[in-house]
C-alpha cells in the first residue's frame, strides 16, 4: 500500500519536473514572426528575444512541413539570406535581412519606403542625425549614400530610408541644422553646419562634406581627406573668415564672397615686413604667438587703399595685422630725424610721404658699399612707394628697381623687398613678362582661352592667371609650333638661356625659334646684339634684379 503511494508520488514528481523543464524550454524558445514578401505573401521566421532571426530554426520550421508550393517558395527564398534582424522603425517592426551576395533586403507589411523604385538620388544636402539611426548590426552608416526615400513616421518628424554604396538600407532622421555659406577664392560655395551664430559643428560639417565629396572642388579635398582639429570664425575688417586647423597644417579656406581677403591668404609674396601694427593683430586661437619669424605676407586693399597685411609665420600659419599708422613729422623733424632699421642686413631709412602724396626728395647724397666693395653715389630720387634709400646695390640696379616699380612690374615698396638677388622662378618670370607686355609695351594677347598644364594647380592663386597669359602671348609653356607643353614647371629656376628665349619672343615673336641642342643660341645672340644683355652664358641662373635691368635696357635702347 505504502509502496503504491510512493510510486504515485514519484510519478507526480517526475511529471512536475518534466513540466517545469518544458515550461522553461518553451519560455526560452524563439518566437515566430510573420512577414510579407515582395508579392505580399506571408512567411514565417523564427526570432530570438533580441530580435535576431534564427536561420536554423526557420529552416526546420519549413522542413517539418509536408510537400507544398508554399514550402518550396519560402525555402527557395531563404537560400539568398544568411542573417536577419527585427528592428522597430517608427514604432513598427521591420525585418532587415542580410543577403549572401551583399546588401540588405527589408521586409515589411505596412509601408514601402525601402523600395528602390521610389528612391531619389542623394545629393548630399541632408545632414543626418546618426545618433538615432536605425540599422542592423552589419550596416555601416558612414558609407556613401546613393538614394533615399522620405517619410514622416516619428510623429511629425521627417525620417529618411537610405540606400548606401554597399547596397544596404538603414533609417535616420534629419538633423535640424543651420547652414552657413563660405566661399573659396574661386567663388565655390562651401556649406558648414553651425552650432550657434558663431560656432561650427565640426563633426557634422565633416560628415556632411564627406557626403558631398564628389561635388567638392578638388582643391578643397583636405576638408575630408585630413582630420580637422579646430575651426574658428574670426571677424576681420567687418568680414567673417573661417580658419581651419588640421593639426599639422593650417589654412584660411573660406571667406565671404567678394571679400577684400579673397586672395590675401594664399602664398606669401615677400619674406619680411615691419609695417604692420603688432598691437592690433587678429589671429585664430590655435595660431602660434606672433613673435615667431614671418616667412611671407600679402597686402590687403580696401577701395584701392592699403589697410593691412596677412602674415605667414614659420609654422605656415596665417594671421592678420592692420597697417601701422605713421605720424607725419613736421618739416623740421623730417630734416633732423631718420627712422633707421635693419632689413636684409642693410640699413633702411623710412620715407615719409605728405598727405598730398607728393614724394619727398632726399637731397643728401649718401656713399654706400656695393657688393664688389666699391664706393658709389646713389641715385637720390625716391618715387612714391618706391624707395632705394640705404641701398647697397649698384646705381644701375637702383635705377632698374625704380623703373620696374614705377611701371608696375613689382609691388615692393623698397628695393630691399624686391628680392633683387633672388633666383627667378618660371612663374615669377611669367608674371613679370606679361606685366611688361601689358603695362610697358601695351600689347594684348593674340590668343584667347585657357590651357591646362599638369603641374599648375589653383594653389598658385592669381599667379596661375599670369601663366595662362604667358601661353596666350605665346612666350612661355609652348612648343616651337605654338602648342602647349604638357608641364609648365612653375617652381623651376630660370636660366639665362630660358630668359633670353622668352624675352626674344616678346620682342621678335618667333623669329629666332629653333630646335636642337642650340635652341637658345639665336635668342641669346639677338639680345646681345641689341645691347640688352652682355653675358651669354646659357646655364647662368637668372636673378630678379638682372631681369629688371634687362627690361629697362630694352626700353632705353628704343628711346
Amino acid at each position: 500500500m505504502y509502496k503504491r503511494w510512493y510510486k504515485f508520488i514519484f510519478v507526480l514528481f517526475v511529471f512536475f519536473c518534466c513540466s517545469l523543464v518544458g515550461f522553461f524550454v518553451s519560455a526560452s524558445s524563439d518566437k515566430r514572426y510573420s512577414i510579407l514578401d515582395d508579392n505580399l505573401q506571408e512567411f514565417i521566421v523564427s526570432v530570438n528575444g533580441n530580435g535576431v532571426v534564427n536561420m536554423s530554426d526557420t529552416w526546420n520550421l519549413y522542413r517539418a512541413l509536408g510537400p507544398s508550393e508554399e514550402k518550396d517558395r519560402v525555402m527557395s527564398f531563404l537560400r539568398d539570406f544568411k542573417s536577419g534582424e527585427i528592428l522597430k522603425v517608427g514604432g513598427k517592426e521591420v525585418l532587415f535581412a542580410q543577403k549572401k551576395q551583399g546588401g540588405t533586403k527589408v521586409f515589411y507589411n505596412w509601408w514601402n519606403e525601402f523600395d528602390l523604385l521610389g528612391a531619389r538620388d542623394f545629393n548630399g544636402d541632408l545632414v543626418l542625425d546618426l545618433s538615432r539611426a536605425v540599422k542592423p548590426s552589419w550596416v555601416n552608416v558612414n558609407k556613401k549614400i546613393l538614394m533615399y526615400n522620405e517619410f514622416y513616421e516619428y510623429g511629425s518628424e521627417r525620417v529618411f530610408a537610405f540606400y548606401n554604396e554597399d547596397k544596404d538600407w538603414f533609417v535616420a532622421p534629419a538633423h535640424s541644422v543651420k547652414f552657413r555659406n563660405f566661399y573659396t577664392y574661386k567663388d565655390d560655395e562651401i556649406k558648414v553646419v553651425m552650432k550657434d551664430s558663431n560656432k561650427i559643428d565640426v563633426e557634422t560639417t565633416v560628415r556632411f562634406l564627406s557626403s558631398q565629396k564628389d561635388k567638392l572642388p578638388f582643391y578643397m579635398s583636405n576638408l575630408v581627406s585630413k582630420k580637422i582639429s579646430t575651426v574658428e570664425i574670426k571677424r576681420i575688417e567687418g568680414v567673417d573668415l573661417l580658419f581651419v586647423d588640421y593639426g599639422d597644417s593650417m589654412e584660411v579656406l573660406f571667406w565671404s564672397k567678394w571679400s577684400i581677403f579673397k586672395d590675401a591668404f594664399r602664398k606669401g609674396l615677400e619674406w619680411s615686413i615691419d609695417e604692420y601694427d603688432e598691437q592690433k593683430i587678429v589671429k585664430a586661437g590655435f595660431v602660434e604667438p606672433v613673435y615667431y619669424p614671418i616667412l611671407g605676407y600679402n597686402e590687403v586693399l580696401k577701395d584701392g587703399k592699403l589697410i593691412g597685411y596677412t602674415l605667414k609665420n614659420q609654422y605656415y600659419q596665417w594671421f592678420y595685422a592692420p597697417k601701422k599708422q605713421e605720424t607725419v613729422p613736421s618739416e623740421k623733424e623730417n630734416q633732423s630725424k631718420q627712422d633707421m632699421h635693419l632689413a636684409d642686413n642693410s640699413i633702411v631709412s623710412k620715407t615719409y610721404v605728405s598727405e598730398n602724396k607728393t614724394p619727398m626728395i632726399e637731397n643728401k647724397e649718401e656713399n654706400v658699399n656695393d657688393k664688389e666693395g666699391k664706393k658709389e653715389k646713389l641715385d637720390s630720387k625716391v618715387w612714391t612707394n618706391c624707395s632705394i634709400i640705404g641701398s647697397s646695390f649698384s646705381s644701375e640696379l637702383n635705377k632698374a628697381y625704380l623703373w620696374a616699380c614705377e611701371n608696375g612690374l613689382t609691388a615692393a615698396s623698397t628695393i630691399f623687398k624686391a628680392n633683387m638677388s633672388k633666383q627667378l622662378t618660371r612663374w615669377e618670370l611669367a608674371k613679370m613678362m606679361t606685366l611688361y607686355m601689358t603695362k610697358v609695351l601695351w600689347k594684348q594677347p593674340p590668343l584667347i582661352g585657357a590651357v591646362e598644364y599638369l603641374d599648375v594647380d589653383t594653389d598658385l592663386g592669381d599667379l596661375r592667371d599670369y601663366i595662362q597669359m604667358a601661353y596666350q602671348f605665346q612666350i612661355m609653356g609652348v612648343k616651337k609650333d605654338g602648342t602647349a607643353l604638357e608641364n609648365f614647371h612653375p617652381y623651376r629656376s630660370v636660366t639665362r638661356a630660358e630668359f633670353a628665349t622668352v624675352f626674344s619672343r616678346v620682342l621678335y615673336w618667333d623669329k629666332y625659334n629653333q630646335t636642337g641642342e642650340t635652341w637658345a643660341s639665336w635668342h641669346l645672340e639677338a639680345l646681345r646684339n641689341a645691347g640688352i644683355l652682355k653675358d651669354t652664358s646659357s646655364t647662368l641662373k637668372e636673378l630678379r634684379g638682372r631681369v629688371m635691368l634687362m627690361l629697362m635696357r630694352s626700353v632705353q635702347k628704343k628711346q
